[in-house]
């Protein structure tokens, strides 16, 4: 009896020990002292919302550290389908699809906002082991997401 009750202790702690581990990571309020750590190339993946696929490849390059942050999200060679959607000023000869942004800044909630008309991204910082940045972006009448690590 006693044998059983420390095993059953033993694979609850173990449980418990598995469940902190898969936690969803922590948002990391963004601040003026931080912003140097997001400064750089960050590469991960965009989806349009548009069927189940794993997304398509993108980066964000953060080109300063000092509010208004400027830099520019990048959708690598996009299909034809979504590419064409976009405006020509927009686009590489290859279907990348460039938005540039010049004002980006902090808000209450600690995230980042840019914004230019009715075009917008908001980015949120996850620092620790692994840091990422996870967007929400409309632009040109199209929306999504996007995740990307500091490479």
């Amino acid at each position: 009896m006693k044998r059983l009750f420390c095993l059953g202790v033993v694979g609850l702690v173990f449980t418990s020990m598995v469940l902190v581990s898969c936690a969803p990571a922590q948002k990391t309020v963004i601040t003026n002292s931080n912003l140097p750590s997001l400064v750089g190339r960050w590469e991960g993946w965009v989806n349009f919302g548009i069927g189940g696929g794993p997304g398509y490849m993108c980066y964000l390059d953060i080109a300063n550290d000092t509010p208004p942050i400027q830099g520019k999200v990048t959708f690598v060679q996009l299909p034809d389908r979504f590419a064409m959607i976009f405006p020509a000023n927009a686009k590489t000869a290859d279907n990348s699809v460039i938005i540039d942004f010049r004002n980006a800044e902090i808000n209450n909630q600690g995230t980042l906002i840019a914004q230019n008309g009715k075009d917008s991204i908001e980015m949120t910082y996850f620092g620790g082991e692994k840091p990422k940045i996870q967007g929400r972006f409309y632009y040109w009448a199209t929306k999504g997401n996007f995740e990307v690590s500091k490479k």
